[in-house]
Formats: C-alpha cells, structure tokens, sequence
C-alpha cells in the first residue's frame, strides 16, 4: 500500500503544472469524512463543457470496524449547462483500488477495478464555493483472497470476478481556486 500512497502523490506531482492554466478546484466528499473515510480531489475544466475530476482516498478504519483501502477515482465529466462545475453533468468514472478488511469470521484481501457512470448537480453557493450532489454505479474486477473462519492463507486460492458495485455516492463541498 505505501508504493500506492507514493505512486498517488506522484500522479499529483506530475498533474500540478498542467493546472496553472486552467480553473480547478479543489474538494472533498463530505459522506466518506462522516464514516472516517479521508479523502481530497480535485476538479480540472479541459473544455468548454468538460472536466475532469480526480479523488483520492485512503483509511485504516472505517466506521469502527477494520478494513483498509486506497482508492483512486477519476472521472470524465460532460456539463449540460455548457459550462463546466455549474448545474448538472452525466460522466464516465473509474475507479482502482488495494483492499484489505474483516467482516465478521472472513477477511478479504485483494484489489481491483472498473468503470461506470455518474450523475450529478453541483449548486454555487458563492462564486468560488460548490455544493455538489452526485452518485454513480459500475461494473468492478476484483482479485482477492478470502480468509475464511478457520482456513490457513497456504490453503486459499485467489478469487476472481466481478460484481455491479455504487461507484459514488457523495455530498461534496469544493473550493474554485483558479
């Protein structure tokens, strides 16, 4: 997991001088901070009714229970309202991620990834602050080993698959830098 944490903060070193051009915005999903889930994006106009939008998250706990995740989530937007992180949108969404939790007797440890769509509403507040609906759905591939009760990990075999899966589901408060 920390060669992920370091590959993230790589993307976002190599990311930050296309954005000096642009208007971004940076922002973070007030659901996942409600269930101690940290996560921080942000948002780059690439068109005229276009953006793109990237989150990050990672956590050790999550409501209280043990489960870890690193999680990236970009997603290319299209704007109705032919102008960018104003009024409603409809986008294509990925999402990649490393997983390790217990759910009762089992534990999961794997990874995996997908894509799906997303819709949502974004309100201004002020000219340089957003309140933001969203939600969204996909197919994800996982890769993982399931600790079953009592079953030695030399025993297991990875399992494969994939699953329909919420991609999103957010209330985000988001600051217009630029």
């Amino acid at each position: 997991m920390r060669t992920f944490k370091i590959f993230l903060i790589m993307i976002g070193l190599a990311v930050t001088p296309a954005l000096m051009a642009q208007r971004v915005a940076v922002k973070t999903n007030l659901l996942l901070d409600g269930m101690l889930a940290p996560n921080f994006g942000f948002e780059l106009v690439t068109g005229k009714t276009t953006s793109l939008s990237v989150s990050m998250l990672s956590f050790e706990k999550c409501l209280g229970n043990d489960l870890k995740a690193i999680a990236i989530q970009p997603e290319y937007r299209y704007w109705y309202s032919s102008q960018p992180m104003n009024r409603g949108y409809v986008g294509l969404i990925g999402l990649a991620g490393f997983y390790k939790g217990d759910f009762g007797q089992d534990t999961y440890d794997g990874y995996g990834g997908g894509m799906g769509v997303s819709f949502g509403y974004v309100f201004n507040i002020t000219k340089r602050l957003n309140l933001e609906l969203s939600t969204g759905f996909g197919a994800f591939y996982y890769h993982q080993k399931n600790y079953e009760g009592d079953r030695e990990p030399e025993d297991l075999k990875p399992e494969k698959g994939y699953m329909l899966l919420p991609f999103q589901a957010g209330i985000s408060i988001s600051y217009v830098i630029k």
